[in-house]
């Protein structure tokens, strides 16, 4: 082979192996999106997702004088970020909290029973804390909120009720 073929072929190998780095870089990049849309939204993100751009210009609702006795966010197993309907579960809590600026809100975090008991309750204290998160980057004052151990957190008749946060006025 010639020098001049030497060139060609690296050239045409040294293309390859950009286009081969490119596929592979794009395919982590398209798996990482993918982990994270399905992962744990932070409590800031899921916050924005709460904002309804339309209700914005509608006139205000009247302010919610009660509140159901609890509110609940489940969990998927081991996972600790907010679910995805936690905007929708929290707005409610957040109207209520806003309009009683003196009452306070227990948070509360739950566990099932699979894994190690130190685990999950590390688990169940970081989803509370994770809701926490979500209620201030909502407008709750800190001042309202008070997270509150649970006596027994190993709580539920199946595993979903159990892997939950419970958020009630005190």
């Amino acid at each position: 082979m010639s020098d001049e073929e030497n060139r060609e072929e690296s050239t045409v190998i040294a293309f390859v192996l950009g286009i081969v780095l490119l596929v592979v870089l794009g395919v982590i990049g398209g798996v990482l999106a993918l982990v994270n849309s399905q992962g744990t939204p932070t409590a800031p993100a899921a916050a924005k997702a709460a904002v309804d751009p339309v209700a914005a210009n509608q006139p205000a609702a009247a302010p919610a004088t009660h509140m159901a006795s609890k509110a609940k966010l489940y969990f998927a197993s081991g996972i600790m970020g907010v679910p995805a309907d936690a905007a929708q579960v929290i707005a409610p809590i957040v109207a209520f909290a806003r309009a009683n600026p003196g009452v306070k809100l227990a948070i509360s975090g739950f566990h099932d029973k699979t894994g190690s008991a130190e685990q999950n309750a590390e688990i169940a204290k970081n989803r509370a804390k994770a809701v926490k998160d979500l209620l201030l980057s909502a407008g709750v004052p800190e001042a309202q909120l008070v997270m509150q151990k649970p006596q027994e957190m190993v709580g539920g008749a199946d595993d979903r009720e159990a892997r939950r946060v419970e958020i009630a006025p005190l």
